[in-house]
């Protein structure tokens, strides 16, 4: 039904609402004509953190409400398909070490297995845009490797491993630090909007909306589609680096190097 969707963590806030959606579409679309792209190739716009592209803040292009959407909101809604049903995702061993759906949804942008997912594909689809504007830190010394936040450049600050630090008493971490950003955020509000405005933290137990009254279905009732044939079989023969108890760090959190790999890469140690 729309456009554009911005998905955002529960431990993320708002800062500067002047800034628009249409502004962080225009910002994409900026840098993706600079690299000799086109807009309407433009399927899913992230920011980077120091070593990975953040899943706190994702903007995804939606049919809007087209009967036909276009190319770059089916590839977005299969990209969505390949990261649910990621093999080995959910096991254990894997899961927490590969910050849950963050692994693969950056194995997909870094080219495990090599789809016109990849940022190194050329096919446009997926747009990086300074993480100042969509995922900054709330403050300079908060101890996550983000761009430091401005009061007029940044839409989203993000509390990036709010568990972390939940037990800190600071002004800039943990419920304390949460909570005083939150007041800030919400002066910027306008009055009439501040009343529409959800508490942060929502729960839905399906992905899917029930359009039949808005009722959602009882958990586990519902399916995410499977990816395409071709994609299934790519994503099975896929290697990625999964971080493990044994092998931590493997996608390059302390230097970068799995951004080295060729797309497609082995899972050599």
């Amino acid at each position: 039904h729309y456009d554009w969707v911005l998905w955002v963590c529960a431990e993320t806030l708002f800062l500067n609402q002047s800034i628009s959606i249409e502004d962080i579409v225009r910002a994409a679309e900026h840098t993706t004509k600079r690299s000799g792209g086109l807009a309407a190739d433009i399927g899913l716009v992230a920011a980077a953190e120091a070593h990975m592209v953040s899943a706190g803040v994702l903007l995804l292009r939606g049919a809007g409400g087209r009967a036909t959407p276009s190319a770059a909101a089916e590839r977005t809604m299969e990209f969505l398909r390949a990261v649910y049903h990621y093999p080995n995702a959910s096991e254990p061993r894997h899961d927490t070490q590969n910050f849950m759906d963050q692994g693969p949804m950056n194995f997909l942008l870094y080219g495990y297995p090599v789809t016109d997912f990849a940022l190194r594909s050329n096919s446009g689809w997926a747009v990086l845009v300074d993480g100042q504007l969509l995922n900054a830190r709330p403050h300079a010394s908060y101890p996550v490797p983000l761009a430091d936040p401005h009061p007029t450049k940044t839409l989203v600050v993000h509390f990036a491993a709010f568990n972390n630090f939940y037990g800190i008493r600071s002004s800039w971490a943990g419920v304390a630090g949460f909570g005083r950003m939150a007041a800030r955020a919400a002066m910027n509000f306008a009055a009439a909007d501040a009343m529409t405005v959800e508490a942060c933290c929502v729960f839905r137990s399906s992905l899917h909306e029930r359009q039949d009254g808005g009722n959602a279905p009882p958990p586990g009732s519902v399916s995410i589609p499977m990816p395409q044939p071709a994609l299934w079989a790519a994503l099975r023969a896929a290697t990625p680096p999964w971080n493990t108890d044994e092998y931590m760090n493997r996608w390059g959190f302390a230097d970068h190097k799995w951004r080295e790999m060729p797309a497609g890469g082995s899972d050599a140690r």
